[in-house]
Parts: structure tokens; sequence; C-alpha cells
């Protein structure tokens, strides 16, 4: 399978994937003389007016005749486009306010008089803030690999940012304050969770730019995905 893709009528066509071989298995019931569908490809961005696909069917038998082939393409249409980006900017408004309005309620009291509460509060504010990502209207006018990495780096930062709260909440309950230091309390919790922050953020960055470079692979397909998976859970 090939994939180009040109601008407009009068551009030349640009080379977004040359011949590759993918396996797919084929499941046909004789008795309706019809075969199940199949996928074959995914673009997560649409960065061209105009697609060409280019499908050959090799290794096959003579005994298998092969009739009638439907494609179907289906889309994220603008109104899905336009609702998603609206979610999304609703919930960071959202979040912006709230900072806002609880930076003025304590505006009167210095960082050091906060209670551990507020300060995580505030900290997971802040979190909240980036994962809504203010940059995801970008990621759908460009295409390329730096949005998609910026998109996961936060998405997992915000990940990580909760579990290390709830680690030192219900962590804290069973100790003195006076024994809470950072090599002791802090620091395993640090190296544990900036260790899945790493996985994570490798595993799913990876997957996002693989779908950019090989339209025809799945998820499941790619070579040590699973391995990451299984390592991160």
């Amino acid at each position: 399978m090939s994939v180009y893709g040109r601008s407009s009528n009068s551009s030349q066509w640009d080379t977004l994937q040359a011949s590759r071989v993918y396996n797919r298995q084929l499941t046909c019931k004789k008795s309706i003389g019809q075969c199940d569908s199949v996928w074959l490809a995914h673009l997560p961005f649409l960065g061209y007016s105009d697609y060409n696909f280019t499908i050959s069917i090799i290794n096959g038998t003579k005994n298998n005749n092969i009739g009638n082939i439907e494609i179907e393409i289906t889309v994220a249409n603008h109104s899905f486009t336009l609702f998603e980006l609206w979610f999304r900017f609703i919930f960071l408004v959202a979040t912006f306010i709230v900072i806002i309005w609880y930076s003025y309620k304590l505006r009167m009291f210095q960082w050091k008089d906060w209670t551990i509460e507020q300060k995580w509060v505030s900290v997971l504010l802040f979190g909240l803030l980036g994962y809504n990502n203010p940059f995801f209207p970008l990621g759908i006018l460009l295409n390329g690999w730096f949005l998609v990495l910026l998109d996961q780096i936060l998405l997992v930062s915000f990940l990580v940012l909760i579990l290390f709260f709830w680690l030192v909440m219900f962590d804290g309950l069973w100790k003195e304050p006076k024994n809470i230091t950072f090599f002791s309390f802090y620091l395993p919790k640090v190296l544990l969770l900036g260790f899945f922050w790493v996985m994570a953020l490798v595993a799913f960055t990876w997957t996002q730019l693989h779908q950019l470079d090989d339209v025809g692979t799945r998820l499941y397909e790619i070579t040590g995905y699973a391995f990451f998976q299984i390592f991160t859970l």
C-alpha cells in the first residue's frame, strides 16, 4: 500500500508513505460469498485536500477469485472537530478561572502559611491547566511531531502528579510530621513515579509518532508496544 497527498489539483503528489506490505487475514463465508471487512489505514491528520491510496493484493491463490471490493472511509467531520475544540476550551477557561479565584482568596497569606492541602490544590490546578492542553488547537492546524510530544508530556505529567499527591497524602497519614524527611519520605516516591513518567511518555509518544510515520500499522502490531504496556502497568 502506498499513500500520496496533494493540496490542489495543480500541485504535485507528495509521497506520504512509500510502498509497504501488510498482512491482513480475511475470513470469507462460502455460503454468502462475502468476506468480513479488514482495517487498512489510519491518518491522524488530514493535511491535504486530495489523497491517493494505491492498494495491491498479493500472494493470492488461483482458487480465490476476488470480486467487488467496497472501500469504507470514516472521518471526523468539521462538527466533531469544533465540538472537541469547544469542549477543551470550556474546561481550560474554567480551570483558569478557578486558579484566579483560588489565588485571590489566599492572597493575604504567604506561601509558608498555607496548609499542605492548600499547597497541593494549587499545584494540581496548574497541572490540570496543562492537562487541558492550551496548545491543542495548534495540533489540529499544524502537522508534526513536536505538538504530539508536548500533548503526551502534559498528559503523563498530570497523571504522575495525581499519583504523587495520593501517595504523599495516604502515606503521610501514618507518619508523624517530624519523621517526614525528603530522603526517606519523598525521594522513593519521586524515583518510582519518575520511572513511570519516563516509561509512559515513551510508550504513548512512540505509538503516536509511529502512527504518523506508518498509517497501515495497528498499535498492537508495533514491535515492543505490548512490552511497554505490560511493563508500565
